[in-house]
């Protein structure tokens, strides 16, 4: 019986259980904030997450428009929802274009609140 409750896993319910801390994840910086993505990445470290980096410089493309977390395929939903939750990101969304250099790509914009 113990075990019944964990078997399947339901949307509401948290997705932390699932989380893999290992996922790459990118964090740029979409802002004129100086280090604005370097404390992010320290946030997520900080969090747990083991494989963090930085694009260095100001991230110059137009889109999106808000801080955004995208995700590469659904497997890595769990693991950039926690991303979006550590870093206060509720613009969570999968698009294997916009995360190609890592699964979880971040992207900050001047919304988003250190």
């Amino acid at each position: 019986k113990a075990g019944a409750a964990s078997a399947k896993p339901s949307a509401s319910a948290s997705p932390s259980g699932n989380v893999d801390f290992t996922t790459r994840v990118t964090v740029a910086n979409g802002t004129n904030t100086d280090g604005l993505a370097k404390g992010a990445s320290e946030k997520l470290t900080n969090g747990g997450f083991t494989a963090v980096e930085v694009i260095p410089g100001i991230y110059e493309n137009a889109e999106p428009a808000k801080s955004t977390v995208y995700f590469s395929s659904p497997e890595n939903r769990p693991a950039a929802e926690e991303v979006g939750k550590k870093l206060g990101i509720s613009n969570v969304v999968e698009s294997a274009e916009n995360a190609q250099s890592n699964p979880i790509v971040v992207i900050l914009r001047d919304d988003y609140k250190p």
